[in-house]
């Protein structure tokens, strides 16, 4: 049996800093700024996890690195549903869903991630003017070395897949493999990389 967390807006579900081998499984986590937030946190297993209806779904930050991301959905989030920022670095996210958010899988200023089988669907633009809202998959500010492989992005309002670095920050070294986008505004984007 699962876990259901609700809360009223604020704050994290789920809130892990400085932690190391930790796991969070099983949990349905709604209604809360940040669904789940590890800071500084490695080495750590997320899996078969349902987070929806927060501002942010499951964001890793503050170097968070070393971790892995499986079988988790992530839905109807006002804002990124997973990302990865601040130098949260060797992640794996396999097998993981996300739709009805305004960018499914966020890269920012995170290098040498693993993407794999993951599905980024129907996310569009819902609250912010942010350039690349409705982003299946974005790779933006020095994210570099990152692999993403047999992943699929569809029906996204902007950009299936993005990678933008942006002046004087390119992203470079990324690889995509036998990726699929299908019914996005644009399948593949690549500026400043």
């Amino acid at each position: 049996a699962g876990y259901s967390i609700t809360g009223n807006g604020l704050g994290a579900g789920i809130f892990s800093e400085n932690k190391k081998n930790i796991t969070i499984k099983n949990c349905k986590i709604q209604n809360f700024s940040e669904g789940i937030r590890l800071g500084s946190t490695t080495e750590s297993l997320l899996f078969n996890n349902t987070v929806q209806n927060n501002n942010y779904g499951i964001v890793l930050g503050a170097s968070s690195s070393n971790n892995v991301l499986e079988n988790n959905i992530v839905q109807n989030n006002s804002y990124n549903g997973f990302e990865l920022s601040e130098f949260s670095n060797a992640n794996v996210l396999i097998s993981n869903i996300a739709q009805n958010n305004e960018v499914g899988f966020l890269l920012s200023e995170s290098s040498n991630n693993i993407l794999k089988n993951n599905i980024a669907q129907n996310n569009e633009k819902i609250k912010s003017e942010f350039n690349h809202a409705g982003d299946g998959f974005l790779i933006i500010f020095s994210s570099n070395g990152n692999y993403l492989e047999n992943n699929i992005a569809d029906n996204n309002h902007h950009n299936g897949f993005a990678i933008e670095g942006g002046f004087p920050y390119p992203s470079i070294n990324n690889i995509l493999i036998n990726n699929i986008a299908s019914n996005n505004d644009r399948g593949f984007s690549i500026d400043y990389s």
